[in-house]
């Protein structure tokens, strides 16, 4: 399958965590609603393990040589305020403070992980993980801003969340018979056209990112990394390592994401 050839040695196999010591500034909440005390337990008994796990493994992925997190991170299991029954974030990252003061939270909904309990608390936690680590490395008075698409295609990649997603989005695709309808990667946020937070859009910003390690080659997050936390914005780090400018790296990226997911009509 042509999706395969996207992967640019960044989806490693998820192991059965074994419980070891959490990297430098990361600590878990021992504070909760009595009401979840048993699932919260349990949870955070996982959490500890998993968590250690996915730190050393988004940053051997992505070539980062650093013991622990240059911010505080606290992971939380609790009930989010919701105006619907239904949740759609069973976790996200939460960034506080400024400068010196910058702090995460890794907050794990429990009201949307209890809604389906058979989610992956592995890929859940890794994929926050991945977001926590990219914004701590790149964050700083130069910092120059992480676009959605690179952001949420780079946490899509240290899992087999976005190879799942792509195959998923293919079939759905096939059996529909529907003509495709890209993303516009820099769009913001359409509720009404892609659902919440752009969700459909995921697949996209993961081959998106699949797409530009393939054209950097391998040393490519070597220098986007140093280069956003330096304050080069994406665009020109993207036409630095492809020599490609803003447009037609768009362009290349969505002629693949087209071929990936119709190959097999």
């Amino acid at each position: 399958m042509l999706w395969l050839v996207a992967e640019v040695a960044l989806t490693l196999p998820l192991a059965t965590p074994a419980r070891c010591d959490a990297p430098v500034n990361i600590s878990f909440d021992q504070d909760f609603d009595p009401f979840y005390q048993e699932q919260v337990h349990a949870l955070l008994r996982q959490a500890e393990a998993i968590i250690p796990q996915a730190y050393n493994r988004i940053t051997k992925a992505w070539h980062l040589d650093y013991q622990g997190l240059r911010h505080p991170l606290l992971v939380q299991f609790k009930e989010t305020p919701s105006q619907t029954l239904r949740r759609l974030e069973v976790a996200y990252l939460q960034t506080d403070g400024a400068g010196d003061q910058i702090r995460f939270t890794l907050v794990v909904d429990l009201g949307a992980y209890l809604q389906d309990p058979t989610e992956d608390l592995h890929v859940i936690l890794t994929h926050e993980m991945a977001h926590a680590i990219l914004h701590d490395y790149v964050l700083g008075p130069k910092a120059s801003a992480i676009p959605t698409w690179f952001d949420e295609g780079m946490a899509q990649s240290v899992t087999r969340q976005g190879q799942d997603q792509v195959r998923q989005d293919a079939k759905e695709l096939r059996a529909s018979g529907r003509p495709l309808f890209l993303c516009d990667l820099t769009a913001p946020v359409d509720e009404f056209a892609h659902g919440p937070f752009n969700f459909g859009c995921y697949s996209e910003y993961y081959l998106a990112v699949q797409r530009l390690l393939h054209l950097g080659g391998p040393k490519a997050l070597d220098k986007i990394l140093p280069g956003l936390r330096d304050g080069k914005p994406l665009v020109d780090l993207i036409h630095e390592i492809t020599k490609l400018d803003w447009a037609s790296f768009q362009k290349d990226a969505a002629r693949y994401t087209e071929t990936v997911l119709t190959a097999s009509r």
